[in-house]
């Protein structure tokens, strides 16, 4: 093979691959609209998601905080251990609630502010 010929195959080669390129880039503006929309919805049903299921887990642990603290104004003696149960009931849904509301707050900001979120996802810098 001369220099020419190998000039020419890589021409060709670059001429095609140009035109694959142009046709994928094409795509990608076409479809980069809904794409957003997409992902903007996904981060909205993330977060409203994670309020339920916050909520969810938040209610039982105040009716049982509730519970506890009426037992143990209730009955200072205590003689069936059921205080100290209520209590460490309490206390570990205490702190269950406490680790579901850190993530509370990202689910309100997403529900709030969908636009950065999806972002931020589509980056990979919400890991």
């Amino acid at each position: 093979m001369t220099d020419k010929t190998i000039a020419e195959v890589l021409d060709k080669s670059i001429d095609k691959l140009s035109g694959g390129a142009t046709e994928v880039a094409k795509t990608i503006k076409s479809m980069a609209p809904h794409a957003w929309e997409v992902a903007v919805r996904q981060q909205v049903l993330d977060g409203i998601v994670w309020c339920v299921i916050w909520l969810v887990f938040l209610v039982p642990t105040v009716v049982v905080a509730r519970v506890a603290i009426r037992r143990f104004h209730d009955d200072k003696a205590d003689p069936d251990g059921t205080i100290s149960a209520a209590l460490v009931a309490g206390f570990a849904a205490l702190l269950l609630s406490m680790a579901l509301l850190m993530d509370g707050r990202k689910a309100i900001g997403k529900i709030a502010n969908p636009e950065y979120y999806a972002a931020m996802a589509i980056l990979g810098a919400d890991k």
